[in-house]
């Protein structure tokens, strides 16, 4: 896959993620967690790998959710509710890597 809004490299033994949006202060977008989910996905299948490290490149580490691609003009409430159903993958990488609360 080739990568827009990451960088992945390998360093011995661990793949490094570096979100790659220093205009937008590293925030998520759909595209972005695609990329991150795309690596995960080879990471997981590669023996070699025993672990993922992220970063963020520049002034921040991630800054939450990329908002402006939900930006609403008159009459397009059908195209934001799409917007919104595709962000599954950014609901996907969330519930990947953030952990969840122990019960």
């Amino acid at each position: 896959m080739q990568y827009e809004d990451i960088i992945v490299e390998r360093v011995e033994g661990w793949m490094e993620i570096t979100i790659n949006r220093p205009e937008k202060l590293n925030s998520l977008r759909e595209r972005t967690a695609e990329e991150i989910l795309s690596s995960m996905a080879e990471a997981e299948g590669d023996r070699t790998i025993g672990a993922v490290v992220f970063k963020g490149s520049e002034m921040a580490f991630c800054t939450s959710i990329d908002t402006s691609e939900f930006q609403l003009n008159p009459n397009e409430y059908f195209d934001f509710y799409r917007k919104r159903k595709s962000s599954r993958k950014v609901n996907l990488l969330f519930r990947d890597v953030v952990p969840s609360p122990s019960r």
